[in-house]
């Protein structure tokens, strides 16, 4: 995340470009924007050209269509049991890790999707374009506009704002080992949680 804020905001805030080998470094580091148009070349793929609403669905559907995958083959490969419970708890940790990471560059998408700039229209009114993607009208008779305004706010409820309350809710229901009361010591909470830890996994050994 550090690397794609970096990447992302350090020009358009008006800093100066980075030096070698540190410019090289974080450009091959692009792959975390998930900037899925330019890793693959979707536009010679479409007439109309690939724009900013197909980044916006192909960022949010990826996802769902992973940890659909990967629940899919977890439940193919494992037979029912322990062992398939166990991988399926192994794999949406590792999915949770990966949607913390991703979580930066999909809600920069899902919010470039609100964003216009306004110009000169001439002897017409003044012209509203997707300053993400200026080939996106933003008028209000814009169909595929008000369309992914539509997609673009469920998103947000899904993703910038549900990814955080989800954490916060998992955290919230393990508040009191995390930080248990009269230990301000952060040391001495640590040493507290890790013997819950084993308090708990010599209870679930026992027979």
């Amino acid at each position: 995340q550090i690397i794609f804020i970096l990447k992302s905001n350090h020009t358009s805030v008006g800093g100066e470009q980075m030096a070698e080998p540190y410019a090289s470094f974080v450009e091959l580091m692009s792959v975390v924007d998930l900037d899925v148009p330019r890793l693959l070349p979707f536009n010679c793929l479409t007439e109309q050209g690939w724009d900013h609403l197909d980044s916006l669905v192909s960022v949010t559907m990826m996802p769902l269509v992973l940890f659909a995958g990967g629940s899919g083959l977890v439940h193919k490969k494992y037979e029912k049991g322990t062992a398939r419970d166990r991988e399926h708890v192994r794999f949406r940790y590792y999915f949770a890790q990966f949607m913390l990471l991703a979580y930066s560059a999909i809600s920069r998408t899902i919010c470039q999707s609100f964003r216009c700039d306004e110009y000169d229209g001439g002897d017409n009114a003044a012209l509203k374009l997707l300053k993400a993607d200026p080939s996106i009208d933003c008028s209000t008779s814009s169909v595929r506009y008000g369309g992914m305004v539509a997609y673009a706010t469920l998103s947000l409820l899904i993703y910038s704002i549900g990814i955080p309350l989800a954490l916060f809710l998992k955290l919230f229901k393990w508040r009191r080992e995390l930080n248990p009361p009269k230990y301000e010591d952060e040391e001495r909470a640590i040493k507290s949680r890790l013997k819950t830890m084993r308090k708990n996994k010599a209870m679930r050994a026992d027979p």
